[in-house]
């Protein structure tokens, strides 16, 4: 999911964010030529460093809500053709502003079967970053606040949760 790093993790002005994301806070309007994420090596490394000095590091996906990056990312990976990760319904037409100011962009809408495909892949993704380092990856955290209202109606469509979930 080459989008959260291409387009996710750079900011700039581009209205259609198809290239990065709004500046927000003081960022500028020129994207950075230097990285602003760590790559797998990185994180890998990280993971090492404290593992040896006894410090664990917990990662957090935080989802549905502050998922702005992810959303936007994966809705620049489906104008491309790929819609297999998608995180926001284009047929939905519910009519939000978060504390931020955002519209739904910045939630993930977990009713759709994409959204639980992107959580499998962004998961299975950091385990193997932990295997690579040969750490366990035995605690996480996942943020779910303020998100409003998203199995309650508001424009989301009714999703049958399968029997197994790929988390439990």
């Amino acid at each position: 999911m080459e989008e959260l790093t291409t387009v996710g993790s750079r900011r700039c002005f581009d209205l259609s964010e198809e290239t990065c994301i709004l500046s927000q806070l003081g960022s500028g309007p020129d994207a950075s030529d230097e990285p602003q994420f760590y790559s797998v090596a990185d994180f890998v490394e990280i993971l090492k460093y404290a593992e040896a000095r006894n410090v664990k590091v917990a990662p957090e996906f935080n989802m549905p809500g502050h998922a702005r990056a992810a959303v936007v990312s994966m809705e620049a990976r489906a104008k491309n053709g790929d819609d297999s990760y998608r995180l926001m319904d284009p047929e939905d037409e519910t009519e939000l502003l978060t504390v931020q100011f955002y519209d739904r962009s910045s939630i993930i809408n977990p009713c759709l079967d994409s959204s639980v495909r992107f959580v499998v892949k962004l998961v299975d993704e950091v385990v193997k970053m932990y295997a690579d380092a040969q750490v366990d990856m035995d605690v996480w955290q996942f943020g779910g606040y303020e998100a409003k209202n998203i199995l309650l109606g508001a424009g989301y469509s009714a999703y049958d949760l399968p029997k197994e979930l790929p988390f439990s």
